[in-house]
C-alpha cells in the first residue's frame, strides 16, 4: 500500500462527511509504515503486545470447533441463498416481489441479497431494465433482513445500481435522486467498506460526466480508483479508469486518454472480464489512432483479432470495422476506408444508433473533402438529416447538421470545418444543450 497517497479528493470526503475518518486513518497507517521502517516496528510492537496481553491458551483449544461449525453455517447459508436465487429468477418481477412480501422466514440475508446485486451487475449493460428490477428485489430482500454488518453497504450498492439503470434510461433526474439516497445510507448508517464508497463513486462519476460537470467527475474517479486500491481491488479499479480515459478522450486530450485507459487494461486479467478486456482495448485502439499513432492502433487490433470473434454482436462488430476504417484512413488506403465507413454507417442505420451513424459519417465526410469529391459530399450531407431526424440524434445535434448540408450545397465545407463539427457531435453526446460555435 506504499502507493496509496492521501488526496485532496480523499480529504474533502471526509470534510463533506461522505466518508468516515476510519478509513483515512487506515490509510494514512499503511502508507506511514510501508515507508517509515521506525513507524513499522513501533507499530508491530505494540500490536504484539497487545496480543501478549490475551490469554490464548483456552482459545486455541475450542478454535477449531468453533472454525468448523462456522464453516458448515456459511455453507449452508450460501447453498440456501443460491437456491433462492434460482427460485426468484423463474418468476416475473411483480410475482417475485410478492412472493419475498408474503414469505415468513424465506427470501432473507445479506447473502442473498449480495447473489441478486451481481446478478444486477452483470445485466446492466446488456438488459437494463432486468438489472432495475434484479436491485429492486435486493432491496427488498433487505428491507425484510435484521439490521446487521453488511445491510447498509448492500442497500447504498442497490441506490447506486437503481441509479446507473435511471441514466441509461436517459432519466438523469431520477437518476440523481437515487445517487443521493445511496450517499444518504452511506452517512447515517455507519457504511465503512471502502470499495462500496469506490463503487458508489464510479458508478455516479458517469452520470457527472455526461452532464459535463467534469471537475466532479474526475474527483469521483480518482478517490474511486484510490478507494479500491485501498480495499485491494485493484481489478475493480479497472472501470473508474476506462470513464477516466474516456472522458478525456471526450475533451480532446488523447494522451491522457491513452495513459488511463493503459492502465486499466494492465489491471483486468483477460480471463476474468473478457468483455471489460476488449472494451478497454477498443478503446485503447481508438485514441491511439485519434492521436496519430496509426501503427499502435493497428497492431492492438491484431493482438485482439481472435477476442473480437468470442463477440459476434452487431455492436461490437460494427465498432470494429469503424475502428479498422479510422486505422486504414490514417494509412492513406482510402479505397479500404470508404468501404469501411460505408458498412459501418449503414450498419448503424440498421441498428438504430443514429448518433452512432452521424460520427462514422463525419469520417467520410473528412475522406471525400480530403479527396475534393464534392458532389458524394453533397450526397452525403443530404442523406444525414433526413435519416437522423427518426433517430437519436437530439435537436442541438440536428441543427448542426443543417448547417453542415447548407455549406455542403454552397461548397464552402472545409476539413477544418467538417474537424469541428465531428468534436462538436462527440461532445454534444454527453452534453445535448451543447451548441456548435460558428
Amino acid at each position: 500500500m506504499a502507493d496509496i497517497h492521501l488526496t485532496r479528493e480523499l480529504l474533502r470526503a471526509v470534510a463533506r462527511g461522505d466518508m468516515p475518518p476510519r478509513v483515512l486513518v487506515e490509510l494514512g497507517l499503511q502508507h506511514l509504515t510501508s515507508l517509515c521502517p521506525a513507524c513499522r516496528e513501533e507499530y508491530l510492537a505494540w500490536k504484539r503486545e497487545q496480543s501478549a496481553m490475551a490469554d490464548y491458551d483456552s482459545t486455541f483449544r475450542v478454535l477449531p470447533l468453533l472454525v468448523e461449525r462456522h464453516q458448515a453455517e456459511v455453507k449452508d447459508k450460501g447453498e440456501g441463498a443460491e437456491r433462492d436465487l434460482r427460485t426468484l429468477l423463474r418468476y416475473s418481477h411483480s410475482i417475485r416481489l410478492a412472493k419475498i412480501r408474503r414469505a415468513n422466514t424465506r427470501f432473507r440475508g445479506t447473502l442473498l441479497a449480495s447473489l441478486l446485486l451481481e446478478e444486477s451487475k452483470k445485466q446492466m449493460a446488456a438488459d437494463p431494465q432486468k438489472a432495475h428490477e434484479l436491485a429492486e428485489t435486493a432491496e427488498v430482500v433487505l428491507s425484510r433482513t435484521r439490521e446487521s454488518p453488511g445491510v447498509a453497504d448492500l442497500s447504498a450498492r442497490a441506490a447506486a445500481y437503481r441509479a446507473n439503470v435511471y441514466r441509461l434510461s436517459g432519466n438523469p433526474r431520477e437518476a440523481r435522486k437515487q445517487f443521493d439516497f445511496a450517499r444518504y445510507i452511506i452517512r447515517n448508517r455507519g457504511v465503512t467498506d471502502p470499495l462500496v464508497y469506490a463503487e458508489v463513486d464510479s458508478c455516479e462519476a458517469v452520470l457527472d460526466m455526461e452532464q459535463r460537470r467534469f471537475q466532479r467527475a474526475e474527483e469521483l474517479l480518482t478517490r474511486a480508483i484510490a478507494l479500491y486500491s485501498l480495499g485491494g481491488a485493484r481489478e475493480q479499479a479497472a472501470h473508474p479508469l476506462v470513464t477516466l480515459g474516456l472522458m478525456y478522450y471526450h475533451q480532446g486530450d488523447s494522451a491522457k486518454a491513452v495513459e488511463f485507459t493503459q492502465a486499466a487494461v494492465d489491471a483486468i486479467p483477460p480471463e476474468r472480464d473478457r468483455r471489460l478486456y476488449l472494451s478497454a482495448r477498443y478503446n485503447l485502439a481508438l485514441y491511439l489512432c485519434d492521436a496519430g499513432y496509426h501503427h499502435a492502433a493497428a497492431e492492438t487490433v491484431l493482438t485482439d483479432r481472435d477476442l473480437y470473434a468470442q463477440f459476434q454482436d452487431p455492436y461490437t462488430q460494427l465498432r470494429l470495422v469503424w475502428l479498422e476504417g479510422k486505422i486504414a484512413a490514417g494509412f492513406e488506403r482510402l479505397e479500404d476506408a470508404e468501404k469501411a465507413f460505408l458498412a459501418t454507417r449503414n450498419g448503424f442505420i440498421q441498428q438504430g444508433g443514429g448518433y452512432d451513424a452521424a460520427m462514422v459519417s463525419m469520417d467520410l465526410a473528412l475522406l471525400y473533402a480530403k479527396q475534393g469529391r464534392t458532389v458524394d459530399l453533397q450526397q452525403l450531407a443530404g442523406e444525414m438529416h433526413k435519416i437522423f431526424e427518426a433517430e437519436d440524434v437530439h435537436r442541438e445535434a440536428i441543427a448542426a447538421l443543417l448547417l453542415f448540408e447548407d455549406a455542403a450545397k454552397k461548397e464552402t465545407l472545409t476539413v477544418e470545418a467538417i474537424r469541428k463539427l465531428a468534436d462538436y457531435l462527440r461532445q454534444a453526446r454527453v452534453n445535448p444543450m451543447l451548441r456548435l460555435k460558428k
